[in-house]
């Protein structure tokens, strides 16, 4: 899968356990088997966004789900994959 990072993650970086979770949702994704052809990560106004391109409108395997939930975010099945949000601390 290639990696893009757009947006400037040094203003805003997450916290460790996000960073931590935001890992181990993309390990866990390309470890599950799914057909992820990118991994898109960038700050918007409110969150951290994680976008893994591919699976389609596949359901979000569990374990993934259950980890972002930890840390107080949220992932959403879209047209073309997984988005998971994640919180960012505001822009200073």
């Amino acid at each position: 899968a290639r990696l893009t990072v757009s947006g400037d993650l040094s203003r805003r970086p997450p916290s460790p356990a996000v960073a931590a979770a935001v890992e181990r949702c993309v390990i866990d994704a390309l470890a599950a088997g799914a057909p992820i052809c990118e991994v898109v990560v960038s700050v918007t106004d409110d969150d951290l966004e994680v976008r893994l391109i591919g699976p389609n409108s596949t359901a979000i395997p569990l374990t993934i789900g259950d980890v972002v939930d930890s840390v107080g975010g949220r992932p959403v099945v879209g047209e073309d994959g997984w988005v998971l949000h994640f919180p960012v601390p505001p822009a200073p």
